[in-house]
């Protein structure tokens, strides 16, 4: 797969490699693995304005918060980059391969939720009837429609 790039405002260039986001800026380069990564989003460039790409990543284990009691909670760490209008295509790929989890587009995979069972539908509408949500004749048709009679 080939690695997408997004050049930035200050030097800054957001590419993949792998399964992880690369920021370089000259010599210097950090490599995020797409798994630490908590959000991300693109905000696309309008008229006079740049586009922004942010994301939130999980801070290492020692620059935590201690709750006391044996308990801590990393702190999130968000990052923004600026790109101008001729990256806005590359940042909309970066954005959607972050968001797949790393895979390239023809490896993600939509996945449905699995259709609720009739009884669990029933059980449903009669929430709704003891809420007061429908009444017992519209509980009643669709108890009929679910059980197909």
């Amino acid at each position: 797969m080939k690695p997408i790039t997004v050049e930035c405002t200050y030097g800054y260039v957001l590419s993949t490699t792998g399964k992880s986001l690369l920021i370089s800026k000259g010599r210097k380069e950090e490599v995020i693995p797409i798994s630490s990564i908590q959000s991300f989003s693109v905000k696309i460039p309008r008229f006079l304005s740049l586009g922004t790409i942010s994301f939130k990543t999980a801070q290492a284990a020692t620059g935590g918060v201690r709750l006391g009691f044996g308990f801590s909670a990393a702190a999130g760490v968000e990052r923004n980059f600026y790109f101008s209008t001729d990256q806005e295509e590359s940042a909309i790929k970066l954005r959607d391969f972050v968001i797949g989890g790393g895979a390239p587009d023809d490896e993600v995979r939509s996945v449905a939720p699995p259709a609720a069972s009739p009884a669990d539908e029933i059980k449903k509408y009669k929430e709704l009837l003891d809420m007061g949500a429908i009444t017992q004749d519209e509980f009643d048709a669709k108890k009929k429609q679910l059980l197909g009679l």
